[in-house]
């Protein structure tokens, strides 16, 4: 499989999906593409507030748990996977 983002091509498919959401979140924080997370206002948040996690793809879920050093989501599927985040996640 080849990277959308950065052109890497890699065989196996748990890698790709790491190496692919590692890369989003790289390009991310350089400037070079938008946050895929953020709604329309511009501050990941719908009209309420709230972050819209179900805009969001499995990977970026998976992302944000990262990101946040959470344990135990790795094998969620993608409604777990808000659960997972709104319970661990403060604010």
């Amino acid at each position: 499989m080849k990277c959308k983002h950065c052109g890497y091509e890699i065989h196996n498919p748990e890698i790709f999906n790491i190496h692919e959401s590692n890369c989003i979140d790289e390009q991310i924080q350089n400037g070079l593409i938008a946050d895929p997370s953020l709604e329309d206002n511009g501050q990941g948040e719908n009209n309420d507030g709230e972050v819209d996690y179900s805009s969001m793809t499995v990977d970026q879920l998976k992302a944000i748990c990262k990101e946040k050093n959470l344990e135990g989501y790795s094998n969620l599927n993608k409604d777990d996977l808000i659960t997972f985040i709104k319970e661990n996640i403060k604010g």
